[in-house]
């Protein structure tokens, strides 16, 4: 973005295009991806069982959507973390 861009002259760095996808801001590619994964997310900041069920399900449907979407890894990973804390798996 601009801001990143500034810093960069302002520095003086060189960076390479691998470099400035690497420091670029998420964006998913599949806008029904991210539609799971913002549904997914409200319903995991809920912390029921139930509900994080449900998160988990819209995560993994953002996952299948874009595998590369990190951001639905990370709260899926957060899921499970839920589950073990609760021993709702158990």
């Amino acid at each position: 973005d601009d801001v990143t861009q500034q810093i960069v002259d302002a520095l003086a760095l060189n960076l390479t295009e691998g470099d400035r996808q690497r420091l670029a801001p998420e964006h998913p590619r599949n806008t029904e991806a991210y539609d799971c994964f913002l549904r997914g997310r409200e319903l995991w900041h809920r912390l029921t069982k139930e509900t994080n069920i449900a998160a988990r399900e819209l995560l993994q449907r953002a996952i299948e959507l874009d595998p590369m979407f990190a951001s639905a890894h990370a709260f899926l990973a957060l899921t499970h973390g839920l589950d073990y804390l609760n021993r709702w798996s158990a």
